[in-house]
């Protein structure tokens, strides 16, 4: 499993040089949509269910996606009902955008081939086989993205 992400780095010298500023000024572009979806989502509750672990919990630690955003065009941008799904930041989200889990046919499945160690490898287990209550005819092709870009 690859969980590198790019990263710019500096040399110790430039680190401990004062004159090196260690901040960086970036430009991006707001996702202007997500308080609406979070309120479609979730609407006042102030708890919500993860799809993959089916723990309800606080809304300020579950995430809404199950398409990557970047790779949706504007129509399933636009799908608000379908292209969202809550997840736990709590290690439903990261195991799903590693492409370690995948929702298939309605249940969680484990993608990963290789040990990794103990907790992840539990936790992955005990996610295994969970139905996923937001799972439909409608999310199916989105999930099912996910599921064949990740699968090996």
């Amino acid at each position: 499993m690859k969980c590198t992400t790019k990263k710019e780095v500096i040399t110790e010298t430039q680190y401990i040089d004062a004159a090196i500023t260690l901040d960086k000024l970036r430009e991006s572009t707001v996702r202007t949509e997500q308080s609406f979806l979070r309120n479609e989502l979730f609407q006042s509750n102030p708890h919500g269910t993860c799809c993959i672990c089916n723990n309800i919990m606080p809304t300020d630690f579950l995430v809404a996606h199950i398409k990557k955003r970047s790779k949706c065009d504007e129509k399933e941008k636009r799908d608000y009902k379908n292209i969202v799904s809550p997840m736990c930041k709590f290690g439903c989200d990261e195991l799903y955008e590693k492409g370690l889990i995948a929702v298939h046919k309605g249940s969680v499945i484990n993608l990963n081939n290789e040990p990794l160690y103990g907790k992840v490898d539990d936790y992955l287990n005990k996610l295994t086989g969970q139905n996923c209550k937001t799972y439909n005819s409608h999310s199916n092709k989105y999930f099912e993205w996910h599921y064949l870009k990740h699968k090996k």
